[in-house]
């Protein structure tokens, strides 16, 4: 017979300030924070507490399918209504405020 522990595991919800149950894509950013794609935008999460995003906060749409990073430290981010962006020093750029 063998006892073992069960590994430590929390699961993020909207409880805890996600602004969806669902996550269709992460990344991590330079600094660490983990960047979250869900259906009602983007979460930025620095380890304790999320920080959301909308389209009222410069996103395309609000439905974040996919993250992609480059070599610039660039979060590119596309949207279900394909629209583009991308993220830089947690700042959000759009066709309106960047040139593509």
């Amino acid at each position: 017979m063998l006892n073992a522990q069960i590994p430590g595991l929390t699961q993020f919800t909207t409880n805890n300030g996600l602004p969806s149950n669902t996550i269709y894509d992460m990344v991590e950013d330079e600094k660490g924070f983990l960047w979250f794609a869900t259906d009602y935008g983007v979460s930025k999460f620095d380890g304790v507490n999320f920080k959301n995003y909308s389209v009222k906060d410069g996103l395309g749409g609000n439905e974040i399918l996919y993250f992609l990073k480059d070599s610039k430290n660039r979060i590119w981010m596309a949207a279900f209504n394909g629209s583009i962006g991308f993220i830089k020093n947690g700042k959000i750029y759009n066709k309106n405020n960047a040139p593509f």
